[in-house]
């Protein structure tokens, strides 16, 4: 499962992508240290995040290596170059993100 994470000061907006790529959900989740945990605790060894890089990422990626298979963090100015939206919404931009580490073409930081 991919799982890209649009991060917020008050929310976390999260797409989840099967494996061939379909967009299996999108719904937010808290931005604080107990929902992080809560989300964490159902992702497993095949599981594969990405966020960007933003002001509080590694405190987030701290949280989520220790149960995911991988967590990407992305260049958020690479990534807009590559993903252009006419439309901006943190539903698409979650959803880009997980579409590109499942592609490979994640601008990494």
């Amino acid at each position: 499962m991919y799982y890209g994470l649009d991060a917020h000061k008050a929310f976390i907006q999260v797409c989840e992508l099967s494996d061939d790529g379909r967009r299996r959900k999108d719904y937010p989740i808290g931005a604080t240290a107990e929902a992080l945990e809560a989300f964490a605790e159902r992702l497993g060894p095949s599981d594969h995040v990405v966020l960007e890089a933003t002001f509080h990422t590694w405190a987030i990626h701290s949280i989520l290596t220790r149960r995911a298979g991988s967590v990407t963090v992305a260049n958020p100015y690479e990534v807009r170059a590559i993903a252009k939206a006419r439309v901006k919404t943190d539903k698409i931009d979650a959803y880009i993100l997980a579409q590109l580490l499942r592609t490979g073409f994640l601008p990494a930081v």
